[in-house]
């Protein structure tokens, strides 16, 4: 199943209805209405419901659809682990987030991946482990709808250090953070949706 987020709604699309009652399930017969999909997320009046969910048997291929409607812009990032076993991670705009940036021209995932948290962080010498997993999301960029793919991956970290925010990025505090801390972001939604499925997917928390 595929998640796009957008604003506080989720568009899932998916070869079965859900059975969630906040979520609204539909059926599309003609791509012009993506748009209208959109402008109705972004704007938060979907009639209240905190779910879309669109529903196809090639559900691969209509969010693939959906998605060629928008500008895209690619992502990477990382969920780095120090030796202490504390994650990394950065408050930016009041939310608790995982350092990432727009992939340059020209430029691998991977090293998209290390430049983004060494920037934003201020650190060097990280391993990329593994890949992991892809979180769509969209906004409002100079009033046109953008498409964002970010690719993440699994990064350790064996230095000493000091953390350096990233302020020219609205990067306030860069943080080494034990599960609990993690755990307290995740039940008070201190972040953003699709960082919380990747956190709650990826971070073990007891």
């Amino acid at each position: 199943m595929f998640r796009v987020f957008i604003n506080n709604t989720e568009v899932s699309f998916a070869k079965k209805p859900s059975k969630n009652p906040d979520c609204c399930n539909l059926i599309v017969t003609n791509k012009s209405i993506f748009r209208k999909i959109y402008d109705l997320c972004i704007n938060d009046k979907f009639n209240d419901f905190q779910f879309i969910r669109i529903v196809d048997d090639k559900s691969k291929k209509c969010f693939k659809s959906f998605k060629s409607e928008f500008s895209e812009i690619k992502a990477a990032g990382g969920i780095v682990k120090n030796k202490e076993n504390k994650f990394l991670m950065i408050y930016r705009m009041e939310h608790w987030d995982l350092p990432k940036g727009k992939i340059e021209k020209d430029e691998k995932k991977k090293q998209a991946a290390l430049r983004e948290v060494e920037e934003e962080c201020g650190i060097s010498n990280l391993e990329i482990t593994k890949k992991i997993d892809k979180t769509y999301h969209m906004y409002e960029l100079n009033g046109k709808a953008i498409f964002k793919t970010t690719c993440w991956y699994e990064m350790s970290y064996n230095g000493k250090e000091e953390l350096i925010p990233q302020t020219e990025e609205d990067i306030t505090e860069a943080k080494w953070c034990d599960k609990s801390f993690i755990k307290n972001v995740l039940e008070n939604k201190k972040s953003y949706k699709n960082i919380e499925l990747l956190l709650a997917k990826y971070v073990t928390i007891k």
